[in-house]
């Protein structure tokens, strides 16, 4: 498990190409197994798959994205786009703005979200 923030960037326009058409195919692949997986009722084995690409490089936990570079979270070991990324990060900085005008933050985590500087 890598120990701090990691961005993984392509610049060849060709290279980009591959890797994105990669990732739909590789996405259909999975998502396929799974559905077969489910329909023997094998939900472990599904669920396990499911996590196992949820927490890949392939897919953006907020915003379902297959396309573009990806920034790696030590500790919610997952990977981003950097659009998400971006946003994540404005969030913990507004966040914080409001916390020294001595606003309430609701259910907000500090220390999780200080994950995305």
């Amino acid at each position: 498990m890598m120990k701090h923030k990691r961005e993984i960037s392509i610049s060849n326009q060709q290279l980009r190409t591959i890797t994105q058409n990669f990732r739909i195919v590789w996405h259909e692949a999975v998502w396929a197994q799974v559905d077969a997986l489910k329909a023997v009722k094998r939900y472990i084995e599904a669920n396990d798959l499911e996590n196992a690409y949820r927490y890949s490089i392939l897919y953006c936990p907020s915003c379902n994205s297959l396309k573009g570079d990806r920034i790696y979270n030590s500790r919610l070991n997952r990977w981003f786009c950097p659009k998400c990324w971006g946003l994540q990060r404005e969030f913990y900085i507004s966040m914080m703005e409001k916390k020294k005008r001595g606003q309430g933050l609701g259910d907000f985590n500090e220390e999780l979200m200080s994950s995305f500087l």
